[in-house]
């Protein structure tokens, strides 16, 4: 009988979560008002509930207007997503992106956005920044096999270095 590989993503669902990705890096933000917020499924609910209480408290000190209303705007949605989920988080965790994605400055169009991991999250993060944090999920789904390549004929010889699909020469003698 043959091993069943359960933790395994298909590579049709890594096509569909690296599109994704691409998707969330084109937003940018005006100033730090694009919220990313990692939750492993072992989270504890209040440490979270009261981060972003904290977060909406502490953003009454921003000193633009526009970005504190962003903010503040992101941060409930977030707190209204999470009460309305009742917390139930994915075996894998979830991540959560929130803020102002809006292309023209001074206009806002606050957007909440939410991916399930390829993989188990192992660490809880708050950032807040003008750009969404992507790199936890961009290591997720990036190639972990690596191969070294070396052809040799009479006069020359080359060197490379396989990861993924994508090779780089190293050496040509």
């Amino acid at each position: 009988m043959k091993e069943s590989h359960l933790d395994e993503v298909n590579e049709a669902e890594t096509i569909l979560f690296k599109k994704k990705l691409k998707r969330l890096k084109l937003y940018k933000g005006h100033g730090t008002e694009l919220i990313s917020l990692y939750l492993p499924p072992n989270v504890d609910r209040s440490s979270v509930m009261a981060q972003i209480t904290e977060e909406q408290s502490q953003s009454s000190n921003i000193k633009s207007p526009q970005t504190r209303k962003n903010v503040q705007g992101a941060l409930r949605k977030v707190d209204n997503f999470l009460k309305r989920i009742d917390f139930k988080l994915p075996k894998q965790g979830l991540v959560v992106f929130s803020g102002n994605v809006s292309e023209q400055e001074g206009k806002s169009d606050l957007k909440l956005f939410t991916i399930k991991p390829p993989k188990e999250l192992k660490t809880k993060l708050y950032w807040c920044d003008s750009e969404f944090h992507l790199t936890p999920l961009n290591e997720m789904v990036a190639p972990t096999d690596i191969f070294g390549i070396m052809t040799i004929d009479k006069k020359e010889a080359t060197i490379a270095i396989l990861v993924g699909k994508k090779y780089e020469i190293l050496l040509h003698l």
